[in-house]
């Protein structure tokens, strides 16, 4: 039994966590690195979400999206040539190796496991029961149920399910090759795109609802689109491997530069259009309608700037999030003095004149 556990935890624990560093650090950045008093940050929203239903509603659905690319990575993995050994797994008695999928599962989950604990001890201490149950019965179902799945895919029994069959109405549609990752996005990176959209969306939705300022200041949404703008830093890096891997034709069309940058532009803008949306939200409260280009136009620049950063030189997924860590430290003391839509316009500036620069010297290694 410990020699299973061990063989479980080398390649299925340590490599999903290792897959996924740069979520993981992404999310310490946010939680841990940003607030400038940690405790009272995670106190706070805590509390919140003990004492709002909706709120508990909407981070069960980010636990439950969260244990989802669990399972997705899981059974990926066990379904995996290379991992055909753990077949043998199934000459075990059934408790036994449900165990050990338990086991496997309580360890991919252990980070939303942790949080939880807090939020059941903070809502014992301030006597919100419910609060309390309901994180505790949703976790236990989330552990006692996904092993089972786990069973399933290791024994290679289908899981019996079919996707929703959409229509074919003889169109024949034609797609701008610059919105090709986009729709890779949406056919192979479903998951990562849909759960970047939930944490962006519920920022801003909480900045809105919670920050109330005596008069209209466009800084701090600023710095709430910062946070927003690093939060895709994993989609953009999908982008751009896309590009390096399928679009190097395009190199060869009779496309200017600054065509080239505003169909990236173009590209970006479609897929900040849902928090471009719910900005509008916050007219009247945070900021006037007149700084809504100049927020926009903040947004764009910085998933722009990030895009051409990738163009620079070869670049991992790990070195990629410091460099976005170090563009976003600087322009939040920037951001602090209010220098306008001038920052917006110089950082837009600046990712052209590398997008020209880098373009065509770039070559896929």
């Amino acid at each position: 039994m410990r020699k299973a556990l061990a063989i479980l935890q080398k390649v299925l624990v340590n490599y999903f966590f290792r897959v996924n560093a740069g979520l993981f650090m992404f999310a310490f950045f946010v939680l841990f690195g940003l607030p400038y008093s940690v405790l009272a940050f995670h106190y706070s929203l805590i509390t919140g979400v003990v004492q709002s239903q909706t709120f508990l509603a909407l981070v069960m659905v980010v636990w439950l999206l969260y244990n989802i690319k669990c399972v997705d990575y899981i059974s990926k993995q066990l379904k995996h040539q290379h991992q055909s050994f753990l077949f043998c797994l199934n000459c075990l008695p059934d408790k036994k190796n449900y165990l050990l999928q338990l086991y496997v599962q309580v360890q991919v989950y252990m980070p939303v496991l942790l949080y939880s604990i807090a939020i059941v001890a903070i809502a014992l201490k301030q006597h919100h029961y419910l609060a309390a149950i309901e994180v505790i019965l949703f976790n236990l179902m989330v552990l006692v149920l996904t092993p089972f799945l786990y069973l399933k895919v290791l024994q290679r029994k289908p899981l019996n399910y079919k996707g929703l069959a959409i229509p074919s109405l003889g169109l024949e549609l034609r797609k701008p090759y610059f919105l090709y990752p986009l729709y890779f996005l949406l056919k192979d990176r479903k998951q990562m795109l849909l759960i970047t959209k939930i944490f962006s969306l519920l920022l801003l939705y909480g900045f809105i609802q919670l920050y109330q300022p005596e008069r209209a200041d466009i800084r701090p949404v600023q710095l709430c689109l910062l946070i927003t703008a690093a939060a895709h830093c994993a989609i953009v890096f999908e982008v751009r491997m896309f590009e390096d891997e399928y679009l190097q034709f395009s190199k060869n069309l009779p496309i200017t530069l600054i065509g080239r940058f505003f169909k990236s532009i173009a590209l970006y803008l479609i897929l900040l259009l849902p928090e471009m949306v719910f900005l509008l939200k916050g007219i009247h409260t945070q900021f006037s309608i007149y700084n809504y280009p100049q927020l926009v136009l903040m947004l764009i620049a910085l998933i722009c700037m990030f895009h051409v950063v990738l163009l620079l030189e070869k670049t991992n997924m790990e070195q990629f999030i410091r460099i976005v860590f170090a563009i976003s430290a600087a322009c939040f003391f920037v951001i602090l003095y209010d220098p306008g839509v001038l920052l917006a316009a110089m950082i837009l500036a600046l990712a052209f004149v590398l997008y020209s620069s880098y373009f065509y010297q770039y070559e896929k290694q």
